[in-house]
């Protein structure tokens, strides 16, 4: 019995409307109408991720390696997601941002395998000009994706969600634990072949046919040019587009002198491409002109002198964060000055917006390894820690471990002050949890939390209600009572709820590294709550190469104690501070 049949055999019509996916297998003309309509659910990327996640589930996985089945129903999938592709019009910006990397990665593959051509090997001269154009676009594609991959994976950001993009890193040894970074290890190793085939894309003087839905749905990919369906792509935007991811790449790299060629290219290219275009080139002005005014930057550094801009003026004369930032951060003759220009940036970039977190905490490192006066180390701990908060970014760990003193909190709330005025008023909200924040972690006097609560900065900051729950809580308290308790609450409350203790440990076993305190107080949060989420903090997760030492242990308080030590052996390590390293493991060893 045929694979249509015997779906046709099992299909119950769903009652709801959003088609299944066996209903594009059943009518595959459905396709081109649901991706057409208004708001489609499931949309273009999820149908084309569902599409691939049917076939994988074909694998034979007994096999090392082992690829899909080639039967009729995989075949009519794969046709199905190279249509949903060919009707997004072949958007590689929109592939990045809604579609899993395998799925890009398994998508762009399988259209190459379709036109039946392949990457070129390194060091192999291949001409294009021959190839068909359908052939030269899934080779195209597939390099842009690349190039995108490995830029990606080298910007790692550290509040990246959707993509991880770095390899494991625990071990040099480690295996590669999942497919994404199985792919993304693939692509790094075809970086060379990637940029000469782009470069050999650029000899190649016509205009491109991407496929279209109904080409690839009549299996015609390759045997025919000029189908009604197929998309007509200008050959200054095939040149655009390529120049700017190769650009790209180069940046990546370190090769500024060429990138800085490529970008003057495109920017020339700019001025000829036609309107309508047909949105191959998904590049941006600001990005275009951020990638040159780094180049020009760099260029002139190493050339020793400034080079003319090929900006517009308006853009050219007017000098971003970043460069200000880069210009002063390695400056050793006035470290105080430069310290504080750098900190002006940080500043204006709560607003701005300018400076990525990962970027901004990246200099944080570099400044607080510069010896600087106690005064400017106060100053970048606090006003990074604020732009943390700003940006939606955890605090790390130790931030909360210093003694804290009323002229410190003085400080803080200076900044503070100064700074939210200048806020919008999403970051303004964001204020009273930075101050929160501060308040539930206080290491100091028994008198601070009062200091706090009284002080005008505080109390225009955070809401009423929350305020007054606190002074009321406040002016009850013994000043005797240990202040670990209060400081543990998320948000003032006016009774010790077993929620609120359960907090309270946890919050403990967070700032100490006292390994026998450790374990103390992870039994107190057990006989609190047996079933309560200790670990759920982004502060304990580890990589998956300690999943299998955590499997082979039976016992669930020892499991949990020895995730917490691992844990902070890690960021102890990554702090340099090895010697409390030490003690936890020696801890371990004798539990």
């Amino acid at each position: 019995m045929s694979v249509m049949k015997d779906l046709q055999i099992s299909y119950i019509k769903s009652e709801i409307n959003i088609p299944a996916w066996y209903e594009f297998v059943l009518k595959p003309e459905l396709l081109k109408d649901h991706l057409e309509s208004t708001n489609p659910e499931p949309s273009g990327p999820l149908l084309i991720k569902i599409f691939y996640d049917q076939i994988n589930r074909t694998i034979n996985k007994e096999v090392k390696g082992g690829l899909p089945l080639d039967n009729e129903r995989n075949r009519t999938l794969k046709s199905l997601a190279l249509q949903a592709a060919a009707l997004m019009n072949w958007k590689i910006k929109l592939f990045e941002s809604d579609l899993p990397l395998t799925s890009r990665h398994q998508l762009l593959t399988e259209f190459m395998k379709a036109c039946k051509t392949c990457l070129p090997s390194n060091n192999i001269l291949v001409t294009l000009q021959n190839l068909h154009d359908h052939a030269l676009a899934s080779l195209i594609l597939y390099c842009r994706f690349a190039a995108l991959t490995v830029i990606k994976a080298t910007f790692q950001t550290k509040n990246s969600s959707k993509l991880i993009c770095s390899l494991p890193q625990a071990f040099p040894h480690q295996a590669v634990a999942t497919q994404t970074d199985k792919d993304i290890l693939s692509v790094k190793e075809q970086v060379a072949s990637v940029v000469q085939c782009l470069e050999n894309v650029l000899l190649t003087k016509r205009s491109l046919y991407l496929p279209g839905a109904q080409t690839i749905a009549e299996n015609l990919l390759c045997q025919t040019k000029d189908s009604p369906s197929d998309i007509l792509v200008a050959y200054e935007e095939v040149h655009a587009q390529v120049r700017f991811d190769l650009g790209s790449i180069h940046f990546t790299h370190e090769y500024y002198n060429d990138a800085y060629e490529m970008f003057k290219k495109v920017k020339e290219l700019q001025r000829s491409l036609p309107s309508p275009s047909s949105g191959f080139c998904d590049f941006d002005d600001n990005q275009l002109n951020g990638y040159i005014l780094a180049c020009e930057s760099i260029v002139g550094r190493i050339n020793g002198g400034p080079i003319a801009s090929i900006c517009s003026p308006e853009i050219a004369s007017r000098k971003n964060l970043h460069q200000i930032v880069e210009e002063h951060i390695n400056y050793s003759n006035d470290c105080k000055t430069s310290c504080r220009i750098i900190l002006d940036c940080i500043e204006m970039n709560l607003y701005k917006k300018e400076l990525s977190g990962s970027y901004v905490d990246m200099v944080d490192e570099a400044l607080q390894s510069r010896g600087l006066d106690a005064e400017d180390m106060f100053n970048v701990k606090w006003l990074c820690a604020l732009s943390r908060t700003v940006n939606n970014i955890q605090q790390p760990v130790h931030i909360w471990c210093d003694y804290m003193e009323k002229s410190k909190l003085d400080g803080i709330f200076e900044l503070v002050k100064r700074l939210k005025g200048k806020l919008k008023f999403a970051d303004k909200k964001k204020v009273e949890n930075y101050l929160w924040s501060l308040f539930n972690n206080l290491i100091g006097d028994d008198d601070l939390h009062e200091y706090m609560i009284e002080h005008p900065v505080f109390i225009e900051s955070v809401s009423k209600n929350k305020l007054l729950a606190l002074q009321l809580k406040y002016s009850k308290r013994n000043k005797s009572m240990d202040v670990d308790e209060m400081t543990a609450s998320e948000a003032p409350t006016t009774n010790e709820s077993p929620g609120a203790k359960f907090v309270a440990v946890t919050r403990k076993i967070l700032s100490t590294l006292d390994p026998q305190e450790i374990e103390r107080t992870l039994k107190q949060a057990r006989k609190l709550d047996p079933n309560g989420l200790i670990l759920v903090s982004p502060y304990w997760r580890l990589s998956c190469c300690y999943e299998l030492v955590f499997k082979s242990v039976k016992d669930l308080f020892f499991k949990d104690l020895l995730h917490i030590c691992f844990a902070k052996i890690i960021h102890c390590t990554s702090d340099m501070d090895f010697e409390n390293a030490k003690i936890l493991l020696d801890h371990l060893k004798v539990c």
